[in-house]
C-alpha cells in the first residue's frame, strides 16, 4: 500500500545541514530567553491605533501576550514594547522585518501572513516611531491558547482538538511516570544510541537477501528535513524546516499532532518516555510532551544573535541531562564582523535550566569561532561526552579549535583535547586556514582490545583515538580533504568495521569506505555520484547513505555491492532509521548558513 499525506501547507523556512544530519535571526525577534516568562497586568495600555490593536489581539498575542508562550522573546502589548531596544536595536525594525519576511515569516506557520491591509497599518504607525495615540485602543490579550496547549491536530480521523495518543507497539505501554528509555522497536536517539553507532542491533525484516524488492510504504510531504527521524513505540518524531515538529504512526504515516516551533528545525530530536527533545535555527532547545506536542520548556543557548544549533540534542537518562553544541552564522558576515564563540551546554532535561556551559575559546588565548557543529557521543561507564570543535573565525586560534573534546557530562570540566588541525583561521569571505572543522559526530566503539572513539574531519582523515588520553591509534585518509569535501557525514559502526561516507570536494563525487575498527584498513569503497551530508546508517548487514541528487542507496555491509537504490524528488541531507522493518528516509535540503528559499520534502517508509 502507498500512501500520500500532505501536512500543513505551510511556507517553509530554509537552514544548512552543514554539519549535522544536514540562519540566523537577522531582525532578533525571536530569541527566547528560556521557559514561560509572566508580565505584570500593569504592563497593559492603550494607545495603539485601533486598526493595529486589532492585528495584534488577532495575530500576535497569543505568544507575545502578557505570558510569553511558544518561545517568544518579548511581549508587544503596549507602545513601549515596541521602541525598547533588543541586540541594539529597536524591537519596531526587528517586527517590520519578520512580518515581510516570506523566508521565515511571522506569525509563524501554520498561521498565514499579514494581510496587505494589515500590514500598511503597522507600517504606518512604526514609521511614525511607534507613538502612544491619544484615545487609541488597547492590545488586550485574548489568553485564548493556554500554555500547554500543542500545535495542530492531526487529520488522521480523529476529533478536532483531540490529539490522538501515539499508540503501544507490542501491547507494552508506554511508560509515562519517570524520564526512562521506551520499549519495542525504537530509534530514538540522532546516532540510534549514546555511543552513536547508527546501527539497529534489533531490525531482522530487511537483510540483503530481500532489501532488492523493498518499496515506498507511505510519504508524508512537509517542507525540507535534514533530522534522522527518531521512532520510540511505533510514532515517528520528525523537526522540520516548515518550524513545526511532527509525530507520525509509523505503520501508515497518519498525523498524530504536530507543533509549531518559533523557527525552522535542522537537527535531529531525542526521545525519552516524557519528553521530545528538540533544537532550533534560533538557539534554543525545546521539550515537548511526547504524548501530546505541549512545550514544557524552552533554553536559549546563547545571548548572541548569531547563535544556531545545527547539533541535535543527546539525552542522558542517568544523569537527567541535555547536552548540545552552540554553532552560529557568524562565519559568513563580512570579515572583521565575527565575534561569536562556540561552547558546549549541559541543561536540565526536567527543567531546561543550564547546569554547565564548556567555553571552547577558553584554555588560551583565542580569537572568535570554534563553532561546535557535532553532535555529542556519551560513554556513562566513564562519565564523559565527546564531540568536535570547528575552527576558529578570527586570530589567534584556540588550543580547542578542529579538537576533539572530552568532557566530563556531570560538571562541564573537560577531560582531554586532542587537536587534528592547528592555526585553522576560516570564513566564507576568507581567511589562512584550510576549514577542517568537525562536522560530523564520533562513534565509540570496542576493537582490538581497545575502548575507542572514531570521527571523521573534513581533512578526508577518520580518527581513532584512545578514549581515556585522547591519543591517536590509527588514521585512514578516505579522500582529499577540502572547505566542502571530506567527511560531513556522521558515520556508522557495526561488528567491527566503521562506515564512512567522505565527499572528495563540493561537486564531487561520495566515497564509502568500510573500515576495520582496529586498524583502520580499508575492507572496501564504493562510489557515487554527489556529495553526501546526511548520516550513514547500518541494520542487518546493510548500510544505508543518501546524496545531494536525492538519491537513497542501500549497500551489502559485507561486500559493499549495491543492492537497491531509490530516488527522490530533492537532496537529501539527513540521515536514515531503520525500525520494525521500515527504512525511514528524510528529504528536501538547500545549502545555506543564514536563510534560504523554501524547498519541498518529507519523509518517506519503505518496506518489503
Amino acid at each position: 500500500m502507498r500512501a500520500v499525506l500532505w501536512v500543513a501547507g505551510v511556507i517553509a523556512c530554509a537552514g544548512v545541514a552543514c554539519s549535522n544530519d544536514a540562519t540566523e535571526d537577522q531582525g532578533g525577534l525571536l530569541e527566547p530567553q528560556g521557559s514561560v516568562d509572566v508580565l505584570p497586568p500593569e504592563a497593559l495600555g492603550g494607545g495603539f491605533p485601533c486598526d493595529v490593536a486589532s492585528m495584534l489581539r488577532d495575530r500576535c498575542l497569543n505568544c507575545h501576550g502578557t505570558v510569553l508562550r511558544m518561545a517568544a522573546p518579548m511581549p508587544l502589548v503596549t507602545p513601549a514594547d515596541f521602541r525598547v531596544e533588543r541586540n541594539g536595536r529597536p524591537v519596531m525594525a526587528s517586527v517590520m522585518e519578520r512580518v515581510r519576511d516570506t523566508v521565515r515569516p511571522m506569525p509563524p506557520p501554520p498561521d498565514t501572513l499579514l494581510g496587505a491591509a494589515e500590514l500598511a497599518a503597522l507600517d504606518a504607525w512604526i514609521a511614525g516611531g511607534a507613538q502612544d495615540v491619544a484615545g487609541g485602543c488597547a492590545a488586550e490579550d485574548p489568553a485564548s491558547v493556554p500554555v500547554d496547549q500543542p500545535g495542530q491536530i492531526g487529520a488522521d480521523g480523529g476529533t478536532p482538538g483531540v490529539v490522538t495518543p501515539p499508540p503501544p507497539m507490542m501491547g507494552d505501554p508506554v511508560d509515562t511516570t519517570s524520564e526512562g528509555a521506551t520499549s519495542g522497536p525504537r530509534w530514538t536517539l540522532f546516532g540510534y544510541d549514546l555511543e552513536n553507532s547508527r546501527s539497529n542491533p534489533d531490525e531482522t525484516a530487511l537483510s540483503p537477501a530481500n532489501i532488492g524488492g523493498m518499496g515506498r510504504l507511505w510519504e508524508v510531504a512537509v517542507m525540507g528535513t535534514t533530522s534522522t527521524p527518531a521512532v520510540a513505540d511505533g510514532v515517528v518524531y520528525l523537526p522540520s524546516w516548515d518550524g513545526q515538529v511532527y509525530a507520525l504512526r509509523l505503520d501508515d504515516g497518519g498525523l498524530l499532532w504536530s507543533t509549531p516551533m518559533p523557527d525552522l528545525i535542522d537537527s535531529s530530536a531525542a526521545v525519552s518516555a516524557d519528553h521530545v527533545f528538540v533544537a532550533d535555527d534560533a538557539g534554543s532547545v525545546h521539550a515537548l510532551d511526547r504524548m501530546t506536542g505541549a512545550v514544557q520548556w524552552s533554553q536559549r543557548t546563547d545571548a548572541h544573535p548569531e547563535t544556531h544549533l545545527w547539533s541535535s540534542p543527546i539525552y542522558v537518562e542517568e544523569a537527567g541531562l541535555i547536552i548540545i553544541g552552540v554553532a552560529s552564522g557568524d562565519e559568513v558576515l563580512p570579515p572583521g564582523s565575527q565575534t561569536f564563540r562556540g561552547s558546549v551546554v549541559g541543561l536540565d532535561a526536567a527543567t531546561g535550566t543550564e547546569r554547565w556551559r564548556f567555553d571552547t575559546t577558553s584554555g588560551g588565548p583565542s580569537g572568535a569561532g570554534i563553532a561546535v557543529w557535532a553532535t555529542a557521543a556519551v560513554d556513562t561507564e566513564r562519565g564523559l561526552a565527546f564531540i568536535g570543535t570547528g575552527n576558529n573565525y578570527t586570530e589567534p586560534t584556540g588550543p580547542y579549535a578542529d579538537s576533539m573534546l572530552a568532557i566530563d557530562y556531570q560538571t562541564g570540566a573537560l577531560a582531554w583535547a586532542t587537536q587534528f588541525t592547528e592555526d585553522d583561521v576560516f570564513i566564507v569571505g576568507g581567511g589562512t586556514g584550510p576549514d577542517y572543522d568537525i562536522g560530523s559526530s564520533a562513534n565509540l566503539f570496542t576493537a582490538g582490545g581497545k575502548d575507542l572513539l572514531g570521527i571523521g574531519v573534513k581533512s578526508g582523515i577518520y580518527y581513532a583515538l584512545d578514549r581515556d588520553a585522547g591519543t591517536i591509534e590509527w588514521m585512514t585518509q578516505v579522500t582529499p580533504g577540502s572547505p566542502l569535501g571530506g567527511v560531513m557525514a556522521p558515520s556508522a559502526y557495526a561488528d567491527g568495521v566503521v562506515y564512512v561516507a567522505s565527499n572528495t570536494s563540493l561537486m564531487g563525487n561520495t566515497t564509502l569506505a568500510a573500515l576495520d575498527a582496529a586498524s583502520g584498513a580499508t575492507l572496501w569503497t564504493h562510489d557515487v555520484m554527489t556529495t553526501s551530508y546526511g548520516g550513514v546508517a547500518h541494520a542487518n548487514g546493510v548500510v544505508y547513505f543518501g546524496v545531494t541528487s536525492g538519491t537513497i542507496y542501500a549497500v551489502d555491509a559485507s561486500t559493499g555491492s549495491e543492492l537497491w537504490s531509490d530516488t527522490l524528488p530533492n537532496a537529501i541531507a539527513g540521515g536514515p532509521s531503520i525500525v520494525d522493518g521500515k527504512l525511514l528516509v528524510p528529504w528536501g535540503y538547500q545549502w545555506t548558513l543564514r536563510g534560504g528559499n523554501p524547498v519541498p520534502g518529507g519523509i518517506v517508509a519503505y518496506g518489503l
